[in-house]
């Protein structure tokens, strides 16, 4: 186990490396072999229930701090649409602990992730609540494309 950054850079640069698991995006797409789907996941904005923020487009975090994991699908979206205002961590659990303790405003993530990092840390997910749904997103594992086919396909 690495922090996902780093796990990433590794996938990047070392032969017969994999990722389990990651999101297979469009940018992404030619950096990497791929085997999967193996789950479905809903990324969107989550913002602790008692702060009452109401979003109806991306646009609408523009005034606010956003928690992302460090070089994961959630700040690779926001970079590529030139946001800036988001505040990366090496953990779900950093991301979580700053929203709650009102460090951060939203927290962009899975639902998977918000769970069961919810669940890690004792904290009640009743006391978040997804403000804007961003989109639903394939998991996949991510193979360094130097991976020989026969790898792969025996995946």
């Amino acid at each position: 186990m690495y922090p996902w950054a780093r796990a990433y850079r590794f996938l990047e640069t070392r032969k017969n490396t994999a990722l389990f698991s990651t999101a297979r995006t469009s940018s992404r797409e030619n950096l990497f072999k791929w085997v999967g789907p193996i789950a479905e996941k809903k990324i969107g904005m989550y913002a602790k229930r008692a702060r009452k923020i109401k979003l109806d487009a991306l646009e609408d975090t523009k005034d606010y701090l956003i928690g992302v994991q460090r070089d994961s699908v959630t700040m690779q979206y926001l970079d590529e649409r030139g946001y800036k205002n988001f505040d990366d961590s090496t953990s779900a659990e950093a991301n979580l602990k700053k929203l709650m303790g009102g460090r951060n405003d939203l927290w962009f993530a899975s639902n998977a992730t918000v769970a069961g990092t919810c669940e890690r840390l004792n904290v009640n997910i009743e006391e978040l609540k997804l403000v804007l749904e961003i989109e639903n997103t394939f998991i996949y594992i991510a193979f360094n494309s130097a991976t020989p086919d026969s790898i792969i396909a025996a995946w």
